[in-house]
């Protein structure tokens, strides 16, 4: 009698009927499923029945996995055990997969694939080509030295996304300590709840004037400089102002404002309409064109100082860490930033 082969008779099975009673279902019983399903797989198993998969062989696998045939062949038997079903079938010297093993690889491929897609989002994580800051800052430095800055990193990095956003420091503040931003620049005391300074730094102000003006003159402005004519002030509660009326008052001068106005930004278009001068930062002053503002130092100092922030009580990304880093390396090289801390 012609004796069958393990592909047929592996076939033979497959079709045989085992029922207990009529109308019972077929049950397979080449391998006995195990009454509690495994709970890991082993990743060394799984790269060898994907191996096997791949190669169509026992030998090819151990070739590519450069491990020895018996220890794939092991691996293959125990594996198929804790799985509960067959994967391959050998014919004489060929390998067949069988449609749960089929199935399987499939699955297998879908989560490799997965696995991929992992491994790529950890390098792009890792190299700072993913991900999303928020840096907010107080209008001031919404020109030059910041935007500047973003644009170099953005062009080193330009597959991060960025917002950024102008608000008052009382508003920026606010906004870090409930890690709403991952990165203010703002007029900030020495400590604030939920806030952590990464650097301080320290500008002068200036004081702005119209081309042609009689101050424009001097190559200093004084204080009795400004009695003369009409000033645009900051609001005696910001801290640019509280310094300004101080150094007034030691002076023994009571100027009272012709205009007064939340920010430098405004004061300085008021000063380009020819309604008076300021005593603003410098950053602001610098968005204007010689054509429409002239500016000159202003002594005794009024200390436009800021700081760089960062939400005390969570752990900022690594890409928003070098953010901070590259922003205080340009705030510390720009000419009108006057020492740092």
């Amino acid at each position: 009698m012609q004796r069958k082969s393990a592909f047929a008779r592996e076939m033979e099975w497959r079709v045989k009927d085992k029922a207990k009673a009529p109308g019972q279902a077929a049950v397979h019983t080449r391998i006995k499923t195990p009454k509690n399903a495994p709970k890991r797989l082993k990743p060394h198993q799984l790269e060898i029945f994907s191996a096997i998969a791949s190669t169509g062989s026992i030998t090819g696998a151990a070739k590519f996995l450069n491990i020895s045939q018996p220890g794939v062949s092991r691996s293959l038997a125990d594996f198929e055990r804790e799985i509960g079903f067959t994967l391959f079938v050998r014919d004489k010297k060929r390998l067949f997969i069988t449609p749960e093993g089929s199935a399987f690889h499939e699955e297998l491929s879908r989560s490799f694939t997965g696995l991929e897609r992992l491994a790529k989002a950890a390098e792009e994580i890792r190299q700072m080509r993913r991900g999303h800051i928020r840096i907010m800052t107080m209008p001031a430095l919404c020109y030059g030295a910041v935007p500047k800055a973003i644009k170099s990193f953005l062009d080193r990095h330009d597959s991060l996304s960025l917002n950024f956003e102008a608000q008052n420091s009382q508003r920026v503040i606010e906004s870090v300590a409930s890690q709403y931003a991952d990165i203010g620049i703002a007029q900030v005391p020495a400590s604030y709840p939920g806030v952590a300074i990464h650097s301080s730094f320290r500008s002068d102000a200036v004081c702005v004037m119209p081309p042609g003006h009689p101050l424009c003159a001097r190559k200093i402005i004084r204080p009795s400089d400004l009695q003369e004519h009409p000033l645009i002030a900051l609001p005696p509660s910001s801290m640019a102002g509280q310094q300004l009326n101080h150094i007034l008052r030691e002076a023994g001068l009571n100027i009272v404002p012709r205009v007064e106005t939340l920010t430098s930004f405004a004061a300085c278009a008021m000063v380009v309409e020819g309604l008076g001068v300021a005593v603003v930062d410098p950053f602001t002053s610098a968005a204007f064109t010689r054509g429409q503002l002239e500016q000159r130092p202003f002594r005794p100092i009024v200390n436009f100082g800021f700081r760089l922030l960062y939400p005390e009580h969570r752990i900022i990304s690594n890409a928003a860490h070098a953010l901070m880093e590259h922003l205080a390396k340009a705030l510390s090289a720009d000419a009108r930033v006057a020492g740092r801390s």
